[in-house]
């Protein structure tokens, strides 16, 4: 994936980006190369977010239209002065979610995901169910990552109707990750600090979500959690984390 991101200053919230060019590509492994990925690869939209289903088939990934605002930079971060400029010229910057066939690396034609697309609203941050029957996704007005009012929401991943979920958190909600037994998700969002923390709450087999509850021992007062990942290995294949960088 390319992407251009502007990142910009806002009030308790620190810094926020959202991508407003970029393509989908695909690595191959044995040869070294890139190429686009078809059906993610118009110009004329920014396309980020990608996420594979389980049975490696399909892709869903964020869509919208392209940014033409023209900026006089190498860099592919603004400043936060740049960012300001750049947010006076629109008023909202919403996506929607898209599926697209891998098809062994060829793509195809993406198609929206009814239900998560085309709602007024900004849908973002897709996530497969390990058994590919469900997907969760953040929503916001406008944007994506950090934004106050993004809610979780869980929708069957072949489209249809968009639920809030129970384990939703008022303020911010944002990266999750699904255990590989389906069972439990992990997410991070604020609720007790101006910080990030984590928080688990199970699913059952109709997608509903339980109240959430705060894993305590992966949290500090001054830092902020994020970006967690469930890992299908035993709990002793870790030897180490690496804690300073």
């Amino acid at each position: 994936m390319v992407n251009d991101l502007f990142i910009i200053t806002q009030n308790n919230f620190v810094d926020f980006f959202f991508p407003v060019r970029g393509i989908l590509v695909v690595y191959d492994r044995k040869n070294e190369t890139y190429y686009p990925l078809s059906g993610a690869d118009d110009p004329e939209y920014v396309q980020g977010n990608p996420c594979w289903s389980p049975d490696w088939k399909t892709i869903v990934f964020i869509r919208a239209k392209a940014s033409d605002y023209q900026y006089d930079t190498d860099d592919y971060f603004l400043t936060p002065e740049e960012g300001l400029e750049y947010l006076k010229t629109i008023d909202s910057f919403r996506y929607d979610l898209y599926r697209v066939s891998f098809n062994d690396g060829a793509g195809g034609i993406a198609e929206p995901l009814t239900g998560a697309s085309n709602n007024g609203m900004s849908n973002f941050f897709p996530k497969y169910s390990p058994d590919g029957n469900w997907i969760v996704y953040c929503q916001a007005k406008s944007f994506m990552m950090l934004q106050p009012d993004s809610k979780l929401h869980i929708i069957p991943a072949g489209g249809g109707e968009s639920r809030r979920m129970l384990c939703d958190n008022r303020i911010m909600n944002s990266w999750h990750s699904w255990s590989p037994n389906i069972r439990w998700l992990v997410s991070a969002f604020k609720r007790h600090s101006p910080f990030t923390q984590l928080f688990l709450t199970h699913i059952d087999h109709k997608g509903r979500s339980s109240p959430p509850v705060i894993l305590s021992h992966m949290t500090a007062p001054d830092w902020a959690a994020n970006v967690p990942e469930f890992v299908n290995i035993d709990p002793n294949a870790i030897k180490n984390i690496i804690t300073h960088f």
